[in-house]
């Protein structure tokens, strides 16, 4: 028998609740393993179908309460890596994320779709092969309430400040400050926000 409150719901809002609950389902048992491995997951984690992990977890996760992880996220955390999100980040769909040293997504932060965060590349050094060449990594940090747009790279050694917002497919090299909108390849800051 059906609960009063399901019965009142219309046929769609029925469904966007089965659909909340199976990305719980999903987002506990992610959390459950993240916490077997020796990481931390926060309360609420809600994953979509298709989340793919690299590399086991470790020691190295934090994940706040309330995260979102959108359809086709690949996390390419490396064994030993610090990858910390903080509290309600949501990383929509088809979002990579590569970390060999460290990389911190402040709470409240959001990425777009289809967009790459990493802390690593090749070194480009002449008389090496790419595919022999060793990789470099620096820290990458997005703020506070910082929003990534659709299709935005933020490469190694990165910042983007807290408050900040980056525009659809742009490349973010160095710095944007708290606060501001940048676009561009590479972004470059247009105004205050």
């Amino acid at each position: 028998m059906r609960s009063a409150v399901t019965r009142l719901l219309r046929p769609r809002d029925r469904w966007r609740s089965r659909q909340d609950r199976r990305r719980r389902a999903r987002g506990r048992r992610l959390a459950f393993w993240i916490r077997l491995w020796g990481g931390q997951a926060g309360k609420r984690l809600r994953a979509e179908k298709g989340v793919h992990l690299r590399h086991l977890p470790h020691a190295g996760w934090r994940i706040g309460d309330d995260v979102y992880l959108g359809v086709g996220v690949v996390l390419d955390v490396r064994n030993g890596a610090a990858f910390v999100l903080g509290d309600r980040v949501k990383l929509m769909h088809y979002v990579v994320v590569s970390a060999v040293e460290s990389l911190t997504l402040e709470h409240h932060a959001q990425v777009g779709e289809c967009s790459t965060l990493r802390d690593n590349d090749h070194d480009t050094a002449a008389g090496v092969s790419m595919s022999a060449a060793k990789v470099v990594a620096r820290p990458t940090f997005v703020g506070a309430d910082a929003w990534i747009a659709r299709g935005v790279c933020v490469t190694s050694g990165s910042t983007v400040g807290a408050g900040a917002v980056v525009g659809a497919n742009a490349v973010v090299r160095g710095e944007i400050p708290p606060n501001t909108v940048a676009v561009g390849v590479p972004a470059r800051v247009v105004r205050d926000r």
